[in-house]
């Protein structure tokens, strides 16, 4: 079957490739096939999420560029081979990566990843009660947020620490998300089903009230999580719902450019009057989801320049207290000034950042020897796969936190800070519900 699937993508690329099989086809046929066959002797919500991520974001600009489909709709219309065999080296590593180091090395010390704390709850009307009131608090923490002007995209942030707290308490609605997800697949359909669609809808509408399109994909990212095992043999029937989902870009787009004075219904029908869908769709494949076109001008641009940089210390950095280091300097990397260095964005344009991404950032930051980066990210993979996540709370939200932020994060260079306040958070909020069990309990 394997041999079947690389003889049909091989066909259909070279039926499409009026001047022959190019160096662009065969990389992107193959890099495809690979993606494909790491999926499938996984099986896993992560190895899923990361082939589809590299297949999205940077494969598929390439190969309807490659057959000259859609030029019209890019930015980014030529791509350096350079570009794309340093991409299929770090993919490449990182994938072994995560079945050597990561898969294997784990287990020689699983109680580390396992965060095994089984959870017990007096009663499902009780523990529906805890989500209602965490809900509730996230919805009060956005309503405070948006008093302070820092709940829309394009809101001038602030940096204070009660604005920081606020955004974490934000999120405790996705929190709640997964916590229903978690124990809807221990066989509390009826009692969930109803507050679980609440909530979608809830989120879904703050998200889009804030203009965040990631607030709006979020929820659906967190619905494919916890039901992963029935969709993934359903991918067929539930492609063809991508094209209604990638809509909430352009409407997002006009509406919080507009300064929110349009409404959501006038910012649909205006994408809908102004372009057609297959512009909407092909602009959003090609463009404002093409990271490929981003990391190969990074990768241009820097690829003589023997001068490294090492932001990745910033992660050290950041775990000193400013009280103990009043002068410490802002940590993380500028991705607005850094898309006006590389000529992607307007001067003017303050407002926006580039998507750099975590391939293109390793380049930026050590050039070649950035191929190092993919080693700790499949490792880091690796490790996830050995949380038992059917068994605790804690365990199901931290391997989708954490999952998130390894494969979503335009940087490293913060990666630990993130990951630490987003640990404790996590283990704050799941002993809420989890009470560990005594040893005979067990």
């Amino acid at each position: 079957s394997d041999l079947k699937f690389f003889i049909s993508l091989f066909v259909l690329v070279f039926y499409f490739d009026a001047a022959g099989f190019t160096k662009y086809s065969i990389f992107v046929t193959s890099m495809l096939f690979l993606l494909y066959l790491f999926y499938k002797y996984n099986k896993t919500y992560l190895s899923f999420m990361y082939a589809l991520y590299i297949s999205m974001l940077l494969l598929l600009p390439a190969f309807f560029i490659s057959l000259n489909i859609g030029v019209e709709y890019s930015s980014y219309n030529s791509y350096s081979l350079y570009a794309l065999v340093y991409i299929a080296i770090y993919v490449f590593i990182t994938m072994a990566s995560y079945q050597i180091i990561g898969l294997k090395a784990s287990k020689y010390n699983p109680s580390i990843f396992n965060l095994y704390y089984p959870t017990r709850f007096d009663g499902i009307g009780f523990y529906k009660k805890k989500l209602m009131l965490l809900l509730f608090l996230s919805l009060i923490a956005k309503i405070y947020l948006n008093s302070l002007g820092q709940f829309r995209m394009l809101d001038d942030e602030q940096s204070s620490s009660i604005v920081s707290y606020l955004k974490v308490i934000s999120q405790l609605d996705l929190f709640v998300m997964l916590a229903i997800g978690f124990h809807y697949k221990n066989g509390y359909h009826k009692e969930l089903f109803i507050f679980y669609i609440f909530t979608s809808i809830v989120v879904i509408s703050t998200g889009v009230l804030g203009g965040s399109r990631y607030s709006v994909i979020v929820v659906f990212i967190v619905i494919f999580f916890n039901h992963f095992h029935f969709f993934r043999t359903k991918m067929l029937l539930i492609a063809p719902l991508a094209i209604p989902i990638m809509m909430i870009f352009p409407i997002l787009g006009l509406y919080r450019n507009s300064g929110y004075t349009l409404g959501i219904i006038e910012s649909l029908e205006l994408a809908m009057n102004n372009t057609d869908l297959i512009a909407n769709v092909m602009g959003i494949l090609l463009d404002m989801m093409n990271y490929l076109g981003v990391v190969s001008t990074v990768i241009e641009e820097f690829k003589y320049n023997s001068d490294y940089l090492f932001d990745y210390l910033d992660n050290f950095i950041a775990m000193v207290p400013r009280l103990a280091w009043p002068d410490k300097p802002i940590i993380g990397i500028d991705l607005n000034d850094l898309g006006i260095q590389l000529g992607i964005l307007a001067p003017s344009n303050t407002n926006t950042s580039i998507g750099l991404t975590v391939i293109g950032e390793s380049f930026y930051q050590l050039r070649n020897f950035g191929l190092i980066v993919a080693i700790f990210q499949g490792a880091m993979f690796g490790f996830l796969e050995k949380i038992k996540i059917t068994e605790s709370l804690v365990a199901y939200v931290y391997y989708f936190y954490a999952i998130s932020l390894l494969l979503f994060l335009d940087s490293y260079s913060y990666f630990l800070p993130q990951l630490i306040q987003t640990s404790i958070f996590l283990f704050v909020f799941g002993y809420f519900f989890n009470k560990p069990m005594s040893r005979k309990d067990i």
